[in-house]
């Protein structure tokens, strides 16, 4: 059946393009909050200071870790493997260019930044996070905000686009014949409000084979929680992951991150 020949390879060079989709979610999951380094009359800093800083980092990853997913949060026949793939620095700047913000917003890496494995179900779905801890609410505020701007779907689609017309001339010809992807599109989801703010869209792309349409679906879903901020994506193989499934496992993690965060400031108090 052409449905289990496209699942097969989804283990090859298909896996590519899952990965390719999720690119959305990798701009949004890379963080963009890191702290900006102000010049100052002394050449370098002080032991002390650094000491405090390398501190501060490994108390906020501890903090960001404490809301990543588990596969104990996953029904049984769901399993993690590593994640695949990584930033695109080059999509990541025409991605700010289009939502008019600076391109270092996007392409920076937080060194508080922490990522989950990716859990998978065996019909190909799959869910995975990552959480970010920042100086500041309005750090991570102004992070949430850009991904709000009207624009927001359109860039996100064409980033899309652009990903796949590139790896479509790296992989040619390892697609079975008469096989290839339609246009992506972006749409705002109807989602309940998390945390002090989020947002989330759904990304569908259409892949059809000569006997075959399928269509994947990956939901991303970005939550500011006080002066952290968490991406969730969520990928379907021929239908959305269930909502009442993404609303748990969101809940999940915004309740984690917010227990975190009060039990992170009582310590440091």
């Amino acid at each position: 059946m052409e449905l289990k020949k496209l699942g097969s390879r989804r283990k090859g060079c298909s896996r590519r393009y899952l990965v390719a989709v999720l690119l959305p979610a990798v701009i949004v999951a890379g963080c963009g909050g890191g702290s900006s380094t102000q010049s100052t009359s002394k050449s370098t800093t002080t032991s002390s200071t650094t000491q405090t800083s390398k501190a501060q980092t490994t108390a906020d990853r501890a903090i960001a870790s404490q809301a990543l997913l588990r596969l104990s949060d996953f029904p049984a026949g769901w399993t993690q493997t590593p994640r695949e793939g990584g930033k695109q620095p080059q999509l990541a700047a025409e991605v700010a260019a289009c939502l008019h913000v600076s391109a270092s917003l996007l392409e920076e890496t937080s060194p508080t930044e922490v990522e989950s494995p990716k859990f998978q179900e065996a019909a190909g779905n799959s869910v995975q996070n990552s959480v970010t801890v920042v100086p500041t609410n309005a750090t991570a505020a102004k992070y949430v905000d850009v991904f709000k701007e009207a624009q927001a779907p359109s860039c996100l689609a064409t980033a899309v686009t652009k990903l796949l017309a590139a790896d479509e001339q790296k992989e040619s010809g390892k697609l079975p014949a008469g096989s290839s992807f339609g246009a992506a599109s972006v749409e705002t989801m109807s989602f309940p409000t998390e945390g002090d703010q989020s947002v989330a869209y759904r990304i569908s792309l259409p892949f059809k084979t000569k006997t075959l349409m399928i269509t994947f679906y990956l939901d991303a879903i970005l939550v500011q929680v006080e002066r952290a901020y968490t991406s969730l994506t969520f990928t379907g193989v021929g239908s959305p992951i269930a909502a009442a499934t993404e609303e748990s496992l969101v809940k999940l993690t915004v309740g984690r991150l917010s227990d975190a965060l009060a039990a992170g400031s009582s310590t440091s108090s």
